[in-house]
């Protein structure tokens, strides 16, 4: 008997669920493959699209690569710009939160007076958010002592006091039942400053104490001028 050549097909992965059951060869045909059909059985292929036009891939195992893309999330195109952080007002702002705002407490206060409600104000009034920023770099400077190292939250300390008062200045022409909390205690940061400033210029000349009250006595002179006149009604 002579020797033929051997009939070769080609393997296909993308038979029907029923015809891979059944160990048999599917001809792949939608709607409904013929041995589907003989046996008036529901196709694969008539649930899912057809794999000769779009091929079947292999199931991932990653659930969110399966989704459709439909179902994906769209981000806006270009992604807006953020701006850039300052990380000395981040640094200034825990110190006050974790250490500054437990030092001012009344005696056997209860609240969270300097913890939660002056810093939610400060987020509406910048002059006030300068002020609670300029008393938590003094603060470091008196906890840490003055050196090189703390030269700069002394300068940072002046520079958020100079601008806490400029803004006010220009921005609080009157006491109103919107800005009086933060006037409040803006008024209160500003004499802790000028105590707290007070005691290190004298650290720093050798002062003694009256040079410190006459310090302070005199910042309380120019703060007067500071405050907007009452309405008499």
């Amino acid at each position: 008997m002579p020797s033929g050549s051997r009939r070769t097909h080609t393997k296909s992965r993308n038979g029907c669920g029923q015809c891979k059951r059944r160990k048999i060869k599917c001809d792949e045909r939608g709607p409904r493959c013929s041995n589907c059909c003989k046996r008036e059985e529901q196709c694969d292929y008539e649930l899912f699209e057809h794999p000769t036009s779009s091929p079947r891939r292999k199931r991932s195992k990653n659930p969110l690569s399966d989704q459709s893309s439909d179902r994906i999330i769209k981000y806006p195109s270009p992604l807006p710009s953020l701006p850039s952080m300052n990380l000395t007002h981040l640094e200034l702002m825990h110190h006050y939160l974790t250490n500054t705002s437990l030092t001012l407490h009344e005696f056997r206060e209860s609240g969270k007076r300097w913890e939660v409600i002056v810093p939610a104000q400060a987020l509406s009034h910048e002059f006030l958010m300068h002020a609670l920023l300029g008393v938590s770099a003094l603060h470091i400077v008196q906890l840490r002592g003055m050196s090189k190292s703390t030269s700069r939250y002394l300068a940072c300390a002046r520079a958020h006091h100079n601008e806490a008062v400029t803004l006010f200045r220009s921005t609080v022409t009157e006491i109103t039942p919107t800005n009086c909390t933060a006037a409040v205690a803006f008024s209160h940061l500003l004499l802790i400053f000028s105590s707290g400033i007070a005691q290190i210029s004298d650290a720093l000349h050798h002062h003694d104490n009256i040079d410190s009250l006459i310090t302070v006595l005199a910042s309380f002179r120019s703060y007067w001028k500071l405050s907007p006149p009452c309405s008499s009604g």
